[in-house]
């Protein structure tokens, strides 16, 4: 199972890195894999595991590292992420005089460097500019769908500025659980300044394209909902009332 102190603890859950690495040597070894915790931006999930390459990898190999350990430990284990050294700016882990890799180090590297690359909040027309035919509203369409697109294939750890999710990919046939739908909920309002989909229109709301059909046609017929406001507060706790029960497991 590895050292205690390297648990990581994701929606109560108690996730190995050592058994994560053990998984993943045979295969992926040459690649110099480490798995750290680091904290939820959201505040949903606690923690969540991302792994740590020597070498950087391009979107198809960290498609397909997420997948294995989604297919042998489940979607609760797999990396929120893949960051490489030369993405931390270091040419090898940051290791104790005898050798030994430090992972607090590591893990606070990786966590300064994902702080840099959070969903940035935008500002979308108020919806009386909505009308048919001005461009306003396909402008704003896009803008939703591109985050949804952005945020979803962030969510299972295989974004990068070029490659992505499609935007007709089917929510269902993705390797989620209640934990990372819930976080998908509130990346979606902090970066549409509060507007979301509730957890069961996120989980089964057809493709992201119809998902950013739904959000957009919602911002027209209601508004805005201002983040932080009670009534969005009284929402979200609601919603977050009916999320799935997460089983604690162990990931090793």
């Amino acid at each position: 199972m590895g050292r205690y102190k390297d648990v990581i603890i994701r929606g109560g859950e108690n996730i190995a890195p050592a058994a994560i690495e053990a998984l993943l040597e045979p295969t992926m070894g040459h690649l110099g894999i480490q798995i750290v915790g680091t904290p939820d931006e959201e505040g949903v999930a606690g923690e969540v595991p991302i792994l740590v390459t020597q070498k950087k990898v391009d979107f198809a190999m960290a498609a397909a590292i997420r997948g294995v350990v989604v297919e042998h430990m489940g979607a609760a284990c797999a990396p929120d992420g893949v960051v490489s050294l030369e993405e931390l700016g270091l040419e090898d882990y940051p290791r104790t005089p005898v050798g030994k890799i430090q992972k607090h180090k590591v893990a606070a590297l990786v966590r300064a460097y994902r702080e840099k690359r959070l969903v940035k909040t935008v500002s979308l027309p108020h919806p009386e500019k909505f009308s048919v035919g001005n461009g306003v509203r396909q402008a704003a369409e896009k803008d939703i769908l591109d985050h949804l697109v952005r945020i979803w294939s962030q969510t299972i750890g295989i974004y990068d500025e070029k490659r992505h999710l499609p935007p007709d990919t089917y929510i269902k046939t993705l390797p989620v659980d209640s934990i990372s739908v819930m976080r998908v909920r509130d990346r979606v309002a902090k970066a549409l300044g509060g507007n979301t989909l509730t957890l069961t229109e996120l989980a089964q709301g057809g493709t992201i394209r119809e998902q950013a059909v739904l959000l957009q046609s919602r911002t027209q017929t209601s508004g805005f909902t201002t983040a932080g406001s009670p009534a969005a507060e009284v929402k979200k706790e609601e919603e977050t009332s009916k999320a799935p029960p997460e089983i604690e497991i162990w990931c090793t």
